[in-house]
C-alpha cells in the first residue's frame, strides 16, 4: 500500500470516528479496508482502545456521555437505538444520565456490565439520529416509559419533548394498544396537566392529588414571586428545598427573606424536601381553610 493510500484510509478512518464520537467498530474497520492484523497492530499500539466486543475509541479523546451512548449502541449492533431513560436525557425531555446506557435491539444481547438492553422491533417512523446517535424518537420513549413513571413526570416530559419527524404519540398508541401504561398516556394527552419543572416538582404534584388535596396552581406569581406551588383560597405555599438549588448560604438566607416577606402579605410558607411532606401539607390547609371561614 502506498503512502497516498495509507494517509487516505488514515483520513477516512478519522472521519468516521468523528461522526460516530470516537467510536468505531471491527466491521466498519474493515469495511474501510483495514485488515486483521493492522487492526490488531492498532490495539497493540494504543491507537484504538476496546470500549466492548467489536467496538473501539479511536485515539486518546476525552470520554462523555455521548460517546459512551455511541459505543453502547454500536454494540447493539445494526438497527440498535438508544432508548428508554437515556433518550429521554439525550433528547433533553428530563436531566440527569445514570451510569448504564440503554439500548433497544431487535435481538437477545448478552449482559453488559454497563449497558441495559431491551428487545425490540423498532419501525423507521420510531427512530430519529439525534446528534449522530440512532435515537428512539420522543413519541415511542415516552411509550418506553410510561409503565415506570408517574402521570405528571410524564406529563413534563411531553411538553419537554422536541419535535422530530416520526409516527406521533397518538399513532403509536393505536399501533400498540396494550402496551403497558398506554392508558396512563391516553389519559395525559385528554386532559391538560399543570407544566412541572423538574421530577421531584412533578412528584409532589402527584402526592397531592393522591391525597385528594385541592389542586394547587403551579409555578405561578404571589406577591411579585414565583413561587412552585399555591392555594389562593387558604393562602397556602409550598417551596421546594433541593440542595441543587438552595445549596449555598446565599441561596438560603435569599429564600428565607422570601419566605418573611410573604408572610406578612398573609401568606403560609411550607418548605418540602421530598413527596413525604405532603402530609403535612393536609393538616396546613385544613387549618388555613378554618381560619378563612373564622375571619369571613
Amino acid at each position: 500500500m502506498g503512502s497516498w493510500e495509507r494517509n487516505g484510509l488514515e483520513e477516512a478512518i478519522a472521519e468516521l470516528a468523528e461522526r460516530q464520537h470516537g467510536k468505531v467498530t471491527r466491521a466498519q474497520l474493515r469495511a474501510l479496508g483495514l485488515g486483521k492484523r493492522a487492526i490488531d497492530y492498532r490495539l497493540a499500539k494504543g491507537w484504538l482502545r476496546p470500549d466492548y466486543r467489536g467496538v473501539f475509541s479511536l485515539g486518546h479523546r476525552p470520554e462523555s456521555r455521548e460517546s459512551r451512548w455511541m459505543a453502547a449502541v454500536l454494540h447493539g449492533g445494526e438497527s440498535a437505538a438508544l432508548s428508554h431513560w437515556s433518550a429521554a436525557t439525550h433528547t433533553r425531555m428530563r436531566q440527569g444520565a445514570g451510569p448504564r446506557s440503554h439500548v433497544t435491539t431487535p435481538r437477545s444481547r448478552r449482559r453488559c456490565p454497563d449497558v441495559t438492553f431491551h428487545k425490540a422491533q423498532l419501525q423507521p417512523d420510531e427512530v430519529t439520529v439525534h446528534d449522530d446517535i440512532p435515537t428512539t424518537t420522543p413519541a415511542r420513549t415516552l411509550l418506553d416509559l410510561a409503565p415506570l413513571l408517574p402521570s405528571p413526570i410524564l406529563a413534563r416530559m411531553i411538553e419537554a419533548a422536541p419535535y422530530v419527524p416520526g409516527a406521533p404519540l397518538a399513532v403509536l398508541l393505536d399501533r400498540y394498544p396494550g402496551k403497558a401504561g398506554g392508558g396512563k398516556l391516553r389519559e395525559i394527552v385528554a386532559v391538560a396537566h399543570p407544566m412541572t419543572r423538574s421530577d421531584l416538582e412533578a412528584a409532589v404534584l402527584e402526592a397531592i392529588r393522591e391525597a385528594a388535596l385541592p389542586e394547587p396552581s403551579v409555578n405561578a406569581v404571589v406577591e411579585g414571586q414565583e413561587v412552585d406551588f399555591v392555594w389562593w383560597k387558604e393562602r397556602v405555599i409550598a417551596e421546594l428545598d433541593t440542595y441543587v438549588t438552595h445549596g449555598s448560604p446565599i441561596a438560603f438566607e435569599r429564600d428565607r427573606k422570601r419566605d418573611r416577606e410573604l408572610a406578612i402579605a398573609g401568606w403560609t410558607v411550607v418548605r418540602l424536601t421530598d413527596p413525604r411532606g405532603v402530609a403535612d401539607l393536609s393538616r396546613l390547609l385544613g387549618a388555613s381553610a378554618a381560619r378563612s371561614r373564622a375571619a369571613a
